[in-house]
C-alpha cells in the first residue's frame, strides 16, 4: 500500500495493485499514472484525496472503475479498448477531461457538459467519440489538432447515422455547438466544418443535400 503526504505528487502504477491493497495520494494536485505492466484489481482503494488530483484513464477498466475515489481530472494518455464509460466512475467527480498525449482515438461514454476538456499535448491530433452528451443517444466525433500546449482548434466534427428515419442531424449541429460553448471554444473552433456520414451505407458528405453515395 502507498500514501502520500502532502505537496504535489506523481506515483506511477509500474505492477499489478492487488485487491485489499490501497494508493492514498493525500493532500495537494497529484497525479496517477500508468506504467507499462501497470494495473489495478477491483477491490483495491484508490483515494486521490483532497486537492486536485489526476487519474490516468489508462488504469480503468469496467471492473475496477468503482475503486477510484475522488479524483478530478481524467488524463487520456494513451488509446482506450472498449468505450469509457464515465457514469461507471461513481466515486470521483470528474471536472476536466485532459488529453496528454498525442495522437489518441478512444470513446467515451456519459460526457458531461459540466466537464470540460483541455488539451496539454504539442502537436496533438486527437479524434474522441463523444456518446449520451447532454441525455442524447447520437455520437460526435470531434478531431481536435494543438500545434502548442495552450492552443487547441477543433477540426472537424463527423455526425453519424443520418441514414436511420429518426435522424435528426441539424438539431445535433446545435447541440454539438452548445457543447463547444460550455467548453469555452474560440470562434474559430465555432466555425468548424461538419461532415455528415452513414459508417453503414459507407458515405460521407459535407453537405445535407448532397449525393448520398459510396
Amino acid at each position: 500500500s502507498i500514501k502520500t503526504g502532502s505537496g504535489n505528487d506523481t506515483v506511477t502504477v509500474a505492477a499489478a495493485v492487488d485487491s485489499g491493497e490501497t494508493i492514498n495520494l493525500g493532500a495537494g494536485n497529484d497525479k496517477l499514472v500508468k506504467g507499462a505492466a501497470g494495473t489495478i484489481a477491483a477491490g483495491s482503494i484508490i483515494d486521490g484525496g483532497a486537492g486536485i488530483a489526476s487519474l490516468d484513464a489508462a488504469l480503468v477498466n469496467v471492473g475496477n472503475a468503482g475503486v477510484f475515489a475522488n479524483f478530478e481530472t481524467l488524463s487520456l494518455t494513451a488509446n482506450i479498448s472498449p468505450a469509457l464509460d464515465l457514469d461507471l466512475l461513481t466515486k470521483s467527480t470528474f471536472t476536466t477531461i485532459a488529453l496528454d498525449t498525442a495522437a489518441i482515438t478512444t470513446t467515451l461514454l456519459n460526457v458531461k457538459k459540466s466537464q470540460s476538456l483541455t488539451v496539454n499535448a504539442a502537436a496533438t491530433s486527437t479524434t474522441l467519440v463523444f456518446k449520451d452528451v447532454a441525455g442524447t443517444a447520437d455520437a460526435y466525433t470531434i478531431n481536435f489538432n494543438a500545434d502548442n500546449a495552450t492552443s487547441t482548434n477543433a477540426g472537424t466534427v463527423v455526425i453519424n447515422k443520418i441514414d436511420r428515419p429518426e435522424a435528426r442531424p441539424e438539431e445535433v449541429i446545435d447541440e454539438v455547438l452548445e457543447l463547444f460553448m460550455d467548453l469555452d471554444a474560440s470562434d474559430e473552433q465555432l466555425d468548424c466544418p461538419f461532415i455528415f456520414a452513414s459508417a453503414r451505407d459507407g458515405y460521407a458528405i459535407r453537405n445535407l443535400n448532397d449525393e448520398r453515395k459510396e
